[in-house]
């Protein structure tokens, strides 16, 4: 069975996160920030798996990884088990931050969908406090690579 690595995830993220970039750089980007926002918060997602991944290989395999869903509840519950304190009160505060626990980021692809959205001025502009964040994710994956591969 295929493993996932944790540069996999990483690698992906960055992708995710370019297209939220185009969103929000467009000259239409009010019509284009639900849209980015997803991809944003995709790429947070692929991240905090990438970390996942990274603390716990049984993780690599699709099936276990998979039903984490893009439920951040559950991806911080094993962040939580996982994770040095000072990096699970990081993420806390990152999801905290843009209220993950409690929407659904799904929501974001159906506009009409009647559970209000609250939008944080900082996503509008990119200059958001994930960034901290996927650069700390991207460092210990980067570096933690030849390690994990030789497990």
């Amino acid at each position: 069975m295929p493993r996932t690595t944790p540069l996999m995830l990483v690698n992906s993220a960055k992708v995710w996160e370019d297209f939220y970039l185009l969103a929000i750089q467009s000259p239409h980007s009010t019509q284009k920030l639900l849209p980015g926002m997803y991809c944003l918060f995709i790429s947070l997602e692929l991240r905090l798996k990438a970390y996942i991944v990274l603390l716990d290989d049984t993780y690599a395999g699709p099936r276990k990884l998979r039903s984490l869903g893009h439920d951040f509840r559950k991806i911080y519950e094993v962040i939580y088990l996982l994770a040095p304190s000072d990096m699970s009160a990081e993420v806390m505060n990152c999801l905290n931050a843009y209220n993950l626990f409690n929407n659904n980021i799904n929501d974001l692809r159906y506009p009409e969908t009647p559970r209000s959205l609250q939008i944080a001025q900082d996503l509008q502009t990119g200059n958001h406090s994930l960034i901290s964040l996927f650069e700390i994710i991207d460092n210990r994956v980067r570096v933690g690579m030849a390690e994990w591969m030789g497990q």
